[in-house]
């Protein structure tokens, strides 16, 4: 059960959040804002992008390999 493209996925996919994450934690440390997103519509649309990532890659992630596990 070794699951190749599941993995090289997940190794991408890392790279992708960290690059979120840190892009994230510049706009807060910039704008100074500690939690949330203070009103303000750039640390707003970061954040969100983030949390989508966050709230779908792992599904992805999951259905990817149920494919690949069953020989898809």
């Amino acid at each position: 059960m070794l699951a190749h493209i599941t993995s090289l996925y997940a190794a991408l996919l890392a790279f992708i959040w960290f690059a979120l994450f840190a892009h994230v934690g510049r706009l807060r440390g910039r704008l100074k804002i500690g939690v949330g997103d203070d009103g303000n519509a750039d640390m707003f649309i970061a954040g969100r992008r983030y949390m989508n990532f966050v709230e779908c890659v792992p599904l992805a992630l999951l259905l990817i390999f149920l494919v690949e596990d069953n020989g898809g």
